[in-house]
């Protein structure tokens, strides 16, 4: 019983991860945040995230201005 609980957990904290983590993530930084929350779920959460660090910025430019 406490190895389905803890499956359960882990499952609901990597669903967390990808359905509010990572697009959110991804529209801070300028990007698509539907695309982004189905690489999470397709791949990992952590790649994800990982791969959005790598890419620059893309967010507003008229904040310099």
């Amino acid at each position: 019983m406490t190895d389905v609980i803890l499956l359960l957990l882990v499952i609901t904290f990597y669903l967390i991860l990808a359905v509010l983590l990572v697009p959110f993530t991804a529209h801070e930084k300028g990007r698509n945040p539907f695309f982004w929350a189905f690489i999470a779920v397709v791949c990992t959460p952590l790649m994800a995230i990982l791969a959005l660090a790598a890419l620059r910025d893309l967010g507003n430019r008229d904040e310099d201005a």
